[in-house]
């Protein structure tokens, strides 16, 4: 008898590709085949969630979620609906795996309607000149969990909830920004290998490939040679002055 290959795919529905992004923080996520997302603009505010007592007149209200003691209003709203400071924490090492990384990811993750109870593997993109330094502060965090002891468990109470969400990390798994691009060109849902041949039958993908990634915040550009990284060409792989809010949103 012949084994048949399963057509099963490698990523199942509790992996989860979070972004953390100077400028929208978004999480991606494969069920059934089908890539579900949710993202919101990297940014917080300190709320009360309050609403006032009067017979007449609407109220806006601001999302917010409850998060290790504290109550934080997040999403377009909170620059018109709150006369707090609001919280961007961009461009900085110290950002990844930080309060408010880990805060924007357990939104969108409950955003999503990923169940409480889960166990999920998180996938973090970082920038790869920063790679060294950032992986294992965000590694170390998220696994951490909320008690710091180790057991990978957060929760989190969104506007809505009637209880606090939990989940479990039980794996993290940091690549460089752009990486996903490649392997977007470059694998199937299975992992195996996309040949991607020119006119001339030549895969367009095999020798060096340069990665260009042009974010908010930072200007990633590295070089693979035949799917790999180089380690000794990576360390000025990021630039933190090439992103859009230097050079277009300052300037305007």
């Amino acid at each position: 008898m012949v084994a048949q290959k399963q057509n099963t795919p490698i990523i199942d529905e509790n992996f989860i590709s979070t972004d953390a992004g100077n400028g929208w923080a978004a999480c991606y996520r494969l069920v059934n085949g089908r890539l579900k997302q949710h993202g919101i603009p990297h940014a917080r505010a300190r709320v009360t969630g309050a609403r006032m007592s009067t017979d007449i007149g609407a109220q806006n209200i601001v999302e917010y979620a409850d998060f290790m003691g504290q109550r934080y209003g997040y999403g377009d709203g909170i620059w018109n609906l709150t006369n707090a400071p609001i919280d961007t924490h961009q461009n900085t090492a110290r950002r990844y795996g930080g309060n408010m990384h880990i805060f924007l990811m357990l939104v969108n993750i409950a955003s999503m309607g990923i169940k409480s109870g889960s166990e999920l593997t998180a996938i973090v993109p970082a920038p790869p000149g920063m790679l060294n330094q950032v992986a294992p502060q965000i590694k170390q965090s998220i696994l951490a969990g909320e008690s710091g002891e180790g057991d990978g468990v957060w929760t989190i109470q969104l506007r809505k909830d009637k209880r606090p969400r939990t989940y479990k990390f039980i794996r993290v798994i940091v690549i460089p920004e752009g990486a996903g691009a490649y392997a977007a060109y470059r694998f199937d849902l299975n992992g195996e290998v996309v040949e991607l041949p020119d006119r001339s039958g030549e895969d367009m993908l095999a020798g060096r490939v340069v990665v260009l990634d042009l974010g908010a915040g930072t200007g990633d550009s590295y070089t693979l040679y035949d799917g790999n990284l180089n380690p000794d060409a990576i360390d000025h792989a990021t630039d933190d002055r090439a992103g859009v809010i230097h050079n277009l949103l300052q300037p305007i």
